[in-house]
């Protein structure tokens, strides 16, 4: 089963979603004890790799990622998906750098919660 996380930007928060619903254009997430609904035009959906990084924490889209066993050697960029595979798009001095997510990665963040992590 593929799991989703959701963005909301109002609250700047990201939370696991619980459905999704194309119909009307929103998703259920859980809030505490209660279940919260939002719209689709005020969250970021992002999806999970179905892998999990060398902590055993599940990567998502938007995950930023490190490794050291790259193609390139050491590589921090963020998850991202183009057709066909999830890839860590280099960010900072490693702009430029792709790399498969195939290897030893860990998470140090996520591009919304920490954007300080994608700046110079």
């Amino acid at each position: 089963m593929i799991k989703f996380r959701a963005y909301l930007k109002g609250t700047r928060i990201i939370v696991d979603v619980q459905e999704i619903n194309y119909k009307y254009e929103d998703i259920v997430y859980e809030s505490g004890k209660y279940k919260e609904v939002a719209d689709f035009k005020d969250i970021i959906i992002l999806q999970s790799t179905g892998l999990k990084d060398k902590n055993g924490v599940v990567i998502y889209e938007g995950d930023v990622v490190k490794t050291k066993y790259g193609e390139h050697g050491r590589h921090i960029g963020v998850v991202t998906f183009r057709p066909g595979e999830f890839i860590s798009k280099g960010v900072k001095q490693y702009e430029g750098y792709v790399e498969k997510l195939d290897g030893v990665f860990e998470i140090i963040g996520n591009k919304y919660e920490h954007p300080h992590l994608l700046e110079e």
